[in-house]
């Protein structure tokens, strides 16, 4: 699949429900015991009301389907709103001062 095509749509959940926008596309590998494998995210920039807009990471690999501007991953608002909260406590205790958040489902 062609993940550059991502860049600008809106991320929505499984429910159709808006996450946020695809801003970028990160390849890095990841080494095995077979070798090394690439490893695509996508940079999601959520907006959140009266607050700070924060930009997490998600594994590209999660998309369902892409269609006009939208693009929908495999998980319910609740849970990626879980994600990001547990995520933020973890951030919290190393008591480090970044808006990047990494979740891998």
């Amino acid at each position: 699949m062609d993940y550059s095509q991502l860049v600008g749509k809106v991320i929505a959940d499984r429910n159709s429900r808006k996450l946020g926008l695809c801003l970028d596309i990160r390849r890095s590998l990841i080494s095995g015991a077979s070798g090394d494998k690439p490893f695509i995210t996508m940079m999601v920039r959520i907006e959140r009301v009266l607050r700070d807009s924060i930009i997490v990471q998600v594994e590209a690999k999660k998309i369902l389907k892409i269609d006009g501007i939208y693009a929908w991953i495999d998980t319910t608002k609740e849970e990626f709103n879980e994600t990001i909260k547990n995520a933020k406590k973890v951030e919290l205790s190393k008591k480090k001062k970044t808006k990047m958040l990494i979740l891998l489902f």
